[in-house]
């Protein structure tokens, strides 16, 4: 202890806040209060779009909202349901079963032989590596197949039903 003083109840209430206001510059300084930046952890995206549903590195079966849902099935040989909404989906690794459902939906079936079905709306079906089957059914779909012997079904070519196969 360096020693006592007697201070008026005011100086007292300025001495702790120099005092306070002191070590706080002084941690500053030092780096010891400032916040640290660390870099944002990215998780999947499909088609650019971050995911607000993913699977895992198993065989999954996962069902969508009625709303806008973008899901990344990961590996494995999964089951994907979009249902409603203007989905954004990738199955990505493994032999999938992609269901866009209602809506204008994008759907991306990945490497492995897979299985995408556009529903109503106007859906965007990509396939890629393996032998894929991709069905339009009802809308103006766009059907794209990749490397492999796939199979490219535009649908049912109702009246006003323009689909586009490449």
């Amino acid at each position: 202890m360096i020693g006592t003083r007697t201070l008026s109840r005011n100086r007292q209430v300025r001495l702790a806040a120099v005092l306070i206001l002191g070590v706080l510059y002084a941690m500053i300084r030092m780096g010891a209060g400032a916040p640290t930046a660390h870099a944002a952890t990215q998780g999947p995206t499909c088609h650019g779009q971050p995911a607000t549903i993913v699977g895992t590195a198993g065989a999954d079966h996962i069902w969508g909202t009625s709303g806008r849902d973008v899901i990344v099935g990961l590996g494995g040989n999964d089951v994907i349901h979009g249902r409603g909404g203007n989905d954004v989906i990738c199955g990505n690794r493994g032999a999938d079963l992609i269901f866009g459902g209602t809506g204008a939906d994008e759907l991306s079936g990945g490497d492995g032989n897979d299985t995408l079905e556009g529903g109503v709306g106007a859906d965007d079906l990509q396939g890629g590596d393996g032998s894929d089957d991709l069905q339009g059914d009802d809308g103006d779909d766009n059907l794209q197949g990749d490397v492999g012997d796939d199979t490219l079904d535009g649908g049912s070519d109702c009246q006003g039903d323009e689909d586009t196969q490449v």
